[in-house]
């Protein structure tokens, strides 16, 4: 990958409309897993979540102890789950935690797909300091990328000049 010069990575593309998996070995793609059905798996979640809250992203990424278990695979119904939790007086930092974990464990049955030892993270969600550590019990290493909202820009730039 040219941002790190790896040949063999998972990388989780984390976006706030949908959710990219890539396995790559030996500098070439050999699987990749997209899912665009559903805001519950990727940033737009957090951002409404964030807003039921009244926090930014930044605070919301803060939190990854003693998470409170939100169930709903739905953004909207976990968006009313989460306002039950606050009415039966949770702290913020658990419900931040909750929130956090539940996207992870979104994430878990496609990344359960793509074994390896180091993932890459790219994409707004990379900046989560909870989802970067939670996904650390899966990977051996991971780097959340720099600038890694703009990855893919980069990437399509790279490409494009080895183009020309």
């Amino acid at each position: 990958m040219f941002a790190t010069g790896l040949k063999e990575f998972v990388l989780l593309d984390l976006g706030g409309q949908d959710v990219k998996v890539v396995k790559v070995e030996k500098g070439i793609i050999v699987d990749m897993e997209l899912n665009e059905k559903c805001a519950a798996s990727c940033g737009r979640y957090l951002e409404n979540m964030a807003n039921v809250l009244e926090l930014s992203l930044d605070e919301l990424a803060q939190h990854s102890e003693n998470p409170v278990k939100l169930n709903s695979t739905c953004a909207i119904f976990s968006e009313s789950e989460l306002i039950g939790e606050i009415s039966k007086g949770r702290r913020i930092e658990e419900l931040c935690a909750g929130i956090n974990y539940s996207l992870y464990t979104r994430l878990k049955p496609m990344l359960n797909r793509f074994n390896g030892e180091t993932l890459l993270v790219s994409g707004g969600v990379a900046k989560n300091k909870a989802i970067i550590k939670y996904l650390g019990e899966n990977y051996n290493e991971v780097i959340a990328l720099n600038n890694s909202d703009f990855v893919g820009t980069v990437g399509c730039c790279h490409f494009g000049q080895r183009k020309s």
